[in-house]
């Protein structure tokens, strides 16, 4: 048995943000990460800087403290963007 969606239906789905697009921080580090890090540092990649290693420790109370929170949200918490933060932990 076929069923069609209403144009309503039809509108609604289509509307909605792509899945990839309300990643929390820690699901969009979790494809950041690098396999290759010497010990104790964490590698990440994320297209807009050269790869970068954090201190494992360092990158685990971040993604622990702010890894749940949605992009949105860490720039209401915080009053920046989070990759500015995370990134400046490579210092």
């Amino acid at each position: 048995m076929k069923t069609e969606l209403s144009e309503q239906q039809t509108q609604q789905k289509s509307s909605g943000p792509q899945a990839t697009d309300d990643l929390t921080i820690a699901e969009t580090l979790r494809i950041w990460k690098e396999a290759q890090a010497e010990k104790g540092e964490e590698g990440y990649s994320d297209s807009q800087h050269p790869e970068f290693t954090i201190p494992e420790e360092r990158a685990v109370k971040f993604i622990e403290e702010f890894g749940p929170l949605h992009p949105g949200d860490y720039k209401e918490k915080v009053g920046k963007d989070w990759r500015v933060d995370f990134v400046a932990l490579a210092d």
